[in-house]
């Protein structure tokens, strides 16, 4: 273990980022869950869905298509979030299904077809809403969200190789007490508690913090940082701790990373 005043920080490179990332055993990840804990869930959108479409006027069918659309792109959302692809976040549907589908996270392509585009033609085109449309509409949404009940439950990771030792509060259980040191191997480590994302490498044994900004990350840096987060799932052996945002805003100020 080593113990540190401070590391130096050191801005570099995405590729050298990820060239170094790709050295990190992905099997055990600390993960957060407060990312997208402010939004509607998907499961809310398709009860409004629902309750829309029992009424059955066109003004409740729109809304029943409009809420369906909206469960299957939260959930489209979510996983973009949780996969820290933030090129993607401003792109469109297609683009963002096709960038979790390139990461392994296989969306299905008839919920382009027959939730995102209805929406569409009802938002252009100025059609009626027919009732077959919007009870279509429900049951696609409903199977999508069910289909990705798995990936949603899957917490966001923004760590492997967790490097830095520390005590508990005594008093509260829950809140870091004291830092201890580092162990000596390096960290990958998502920074998501600034104004900006970073993506760093905590490498105590060079006393430095590599960083890069997450919207300095192209498309393609994006999905490979993407499918290097998903390869945690490919281990059997895997390990996904995690703690509050305040316990990890607290070390994270204490280790100096």
């Amino acid at each position: 273990m080593i113990t540190l005043e401070a590391l130096k920080k050191i801005d570099v490179s995405v590729s050298d980022i990820m060239d170094t990332a790709q050295t990190i055993p992905t099997n055990n990840a600390y993960t957060c869950d407060w990312i997208t804990d402010q939004w509607i869930s998907p499961e809310q959108y398709l009860e409004w869905a629902k309750i829309s479409f029992k009424d059955g006027d066109e003004r409740r069918l729109a809304s029943t298509i409009a809420h369906a659309m909206c469960a299957a792109c939260c959930v489209i959302d979510t996983l973009i979030l949780s996969y820290h692809l933030d090129y993607f976040k401003r792109c469109s549907y297609p683009e963002k299904i096709d960038a979790l589908t390139s990461i392994g996270v296989g969306v299905d392509s008839v919920i382009q077809e027959l939730i995102i585009d209805p929406k569409d033609e009802l938002k252009y085109k100025y059609e009626e809403p027919e009732p077959e449309r919007a009870k279509h509409a429900i049951q696609v949404a409903g199977l999508f969200v069910a289909a990705m009940k798995v990936e949603l439950e899957r917490k966001p990771i923004i760590a492997f190789e967790w490097n830095v030792q520390y005590a508990h509060n005594q008093a509260k259980t829950e809140d870091i007490g004291e830092f201890k040191g580092f162990r000596m191997f390096p960290m990958f480590f998502i920074d998501v508690f600034g104004g900006k994302i970073e993506v760093k490498i905590v490498d105590p044994r060079a006393s430095e913090v590599r960083c890069a900004r997450l919207n300095d990350f192209s498309k393609y840096d994006c999905l490979e940082l993407g499918m290097y987060l998903r390869s945690h799932y490919t281990h059997s052996n895997r390990s996904e701790p995690g703690m509050s945002r305040t316990a990890y805003e607290s070390l994270k100020s204490l280790a100096g990373f």
